[in-house]
């Protein structure tokens, strides 16, 4: 348990796009007895984004209501990616616990610690203490808190999450996610960190405001379906990337079916 204080800043309007899946999250200043909400909570993950690209920076970052300094405002745990999560209701949160196999399972294929889930004394607010590495830069942030968003829905499997989701939760904007990124979630589940460890915060060349917020998400890097998507260094990262994983897959597929022909043949033999 961890004493959640009270944020004393005034509430912001922040403009954010509609979300069915109403998680929303804010970095955390934690302590062994209380957690501090480090800025206004946020239901678009892009301000998350925002805040770890303030911090390299140096400089306050202002967007569509949402400001973070690092001179004046909390700093963020170098340390550890400390994450506060506010449910609207007790069911997405339950889900929310019900589903922690996901994340854990992404942890432990990119070699992560698993995370650790402490209470507040508000009983739809609980801290995600997760490892450093998921803040490094923006796709990890962008894809380990995509994974947070996906098991707010309830799935009578988890671990098909990527078939069950457009059924348990028809509307919402994971759904289009999902069919956006498709052709890469099985690797970036496997191998997300191992591509994206060398990457700067953002891979956008355009450093403009509403470039950096809108197109340095991971989505943006799998999308291929889009007209406009500005140059990002970080698409070329994953691409190289995928090229590499699917001749990898491939060698692999064949020495197998190479195995099985001479076990096959080797058991003919016998018999």
């Amino acid at each position: 348990m961890r004493e959640l204080l009270p944020y004393t800043k005034p509430k912001k309007e922040i403009g954010e796009i509609f979300q069915s899946l109403e998680l929303k999250m804010s970095f955390a200043q934690l302590t062994d007895t209380t957690v501090a909400r480090i800025h206004d909570w946020i239901k678009c993950r892009d301000f998350l984004g925002d805040v770890i690209y303030a911090t390299q920076s140096g400089k306050a970052y202002s967007i569509y209501g949402f400001k973070y300094d690092p001179a004046t405002d909390i700093p963020i745990d170098k340390n550890n990616f400390n994450l506060l999560l506010k449910f609207p209701n007790t069911k997405m949160l339950d889900n929310f616990m019900n589903n922690m196999v996901i994340v854990n399972d992404l942890c432990k294929k990119n070699k992560k610690k698993l995370p650790v889930v402490y209470k507040t004394q508000e009983p739809l607010v609980i801290v995600l203490k997760s490892s450093k590495y998921w803040q490094l830069n923006i796709p990890l942030l962008s894809f380990y808190t995509f994974i947070l968003k996906i098991m707010c829905a309830a799935y009578k499997d988890p671990m098909n999450w990527q078939e069950e989701l457009p059924e348990s939760a028809p509307k919402s904007t994971e759904k289009g996610y999902i069919l956006k990124t498709k052709p890469y979630l099985d690797m970036l589940i496997n191998k997300c960190y191992d591509i994206f460890k060398k990457c700067g915060i953002s891979g956008v060349t355009d450093k403009a405001d509403h470039i950096l917020h809108n197109y340095s998400g991971f989505i943006s890097l799998c999308n291929t379906t889009d007209r406009y998507m500005p140059e990002n260094t970080h698409r070329e990262v994953l691409h190289e990337y995928a090229k590499r994983y699917e001749k990898a897959a491939k060698r692999a597929c064949d020495k197998s079916n190479q195995v099985a022909e001479a076990v096959d043949a080797a058991t003919a033999t016998c018999c």
